[in-house]
């Protein structure tokens, strides 16, 4: 989340998101599901998608490839 959302912010000409501490995110609202989500589940890949159902996310304008291709 940190990586996309601070591009996408980036994008927006606005300023980066805050960082909060696990600590401190466990006493806000949201609490533990918050930071679980927050840190813990993994980015998402579609190879399957793209292979069974043919699949063809288009690319996102904000997204900057910092690959360099």
């Amino acid at each position: 989340m940190r990586e996309w959302l601070t591009a996408f912010a980036q994008w927006l000409n606005a300023p980066p998101p805050p960082q909060v501490s696990v600590e401190d995110a466990l006493q806000m609202e949201g609490g533990a599901d918050a930071v679980y989500y927050g840190t813990q589940m993994r980015g998402v890949s579609n190879p399957k998608a793209k292979r069974e159902l043919n699949f063809q996310p288009r690319p996102l304008e904000w997204v900057v490839d910092r690959r360099g291709s």
